[in-house]
């Protein structure tokens, strides 16, 4: 498994560090939603809350049957 490291100033910046990680260790990035095989996430940052939605497949830059939201917030 891949290990990065690093600092964020802003949730943009933390949602930009991991889709970077993501695609430089096989994910691909389309129209804003990370896929692997039949895995795909979808980061979203505001200010102070980056939220992580999965689904089983994606219609252009919508996720498809999206089981669970999960939100970290910051503050």
């Amino acid at each position: 498994m891949a290990y990065t490291s690093g600092t964020a100033s802003s949730m943009a910046d933390l949602k930009t560090a991991l889709e970077n990680a993501c695609v430089a260790n096989g994910w691909t990035l389309t129209s804003g939603i990370l896929s692997r095989s039949t895995s795909y996430f979808q980061l979203t940052a505001t200010t102070n809350e980056l939220t992580l939605r999965g689904g089983t497949s994606q219609t252009g830059a919508t996720l498809n049957n999206e089981p669970t939201i999960a939100a970290a917030t910051r503050g």
